[in-house]
Order: structure tokens, then sequence, then C-alpha cells
């Protein structure tokens, strides 16, 4: 199910779904993103993300586990001023990206 902020954001006065992805590269392996969509695939692919954790709350749009991407779900606590993770979560966004970050693959988060 769709959450209320993302039917607002992608209604036609909301969020162009050409808006470009906002990303930073912390390293050469590893990127920071606001709110990935299925609009931004390419320039995901493009960067040469093998896999990417998504923090947010509702479920991530399915184009962003296609084939050559993984996704990995990761719950986040954001009360406002800071986010934190469990420790499972924590573990879980670890377990997921060491094996890629060792092969020398790219993630996002």
């Amino acid at each position: 199910m769709r959450s209320i902020v993302r039917y607002v954001r992608d209604r036609p006065k909301g969020i162009p779904r050409d808006i470009p992805l906002d990303y930073s590269p912390i390293t050469e392996y590893l990127y920071i993103a606001a709110w990935p969509t299925r609009y931004h695939v390419e320039t995901i692919l493009d960067l040469g993300v093998d896999l990417i954790v998504s923090t947010i709350l509702e479920i991530p749009d399915k184009e962003l586990g296609q084939a050559s991407l993984s996704l990995v779900r990761v719950r986040a606590i954001d009360p406002g001023l800071s986010m934190f993770f469990p420790q499972a979560e924590l573990e879980k966004c670890v377990d997921a990206a060491l094996p890629v970050l060792r092969r020398g693959g790219s993630v996002l988060v």
C-alpha cells in the first residue's frame, strides 16, 4: 500500500517524475540519497550501485529491487531530531552490505 506521503509527492502537482536523484558520494563505493524511487533506477544503475539499503518506513518501489539491484529494507526510527537504528536492523544492513563491498560493489543508503 502506498503512503499518503508518496501519493502527495507523486501527484502531478507534487514532485515531478523527472526530478534528479538527490545523492552524495560518501566514499568511492558508498552513496547516500534522499528518497530514491522507481524514477531514479537509471541514475542508480549509472552510479554502479549493487545494493540499495532503504531506510524509509514505507515499502520501497519494487523497481528498486530489480534483477541487477539488491534491496534491503531497514527500519529506522526518526523522531525528528536524529535517526537511529535498532541493533537488529543495523546488523541486517551490515550483513547485506559487507559481501557487496568485499567484492568491489557499491551501496546506496
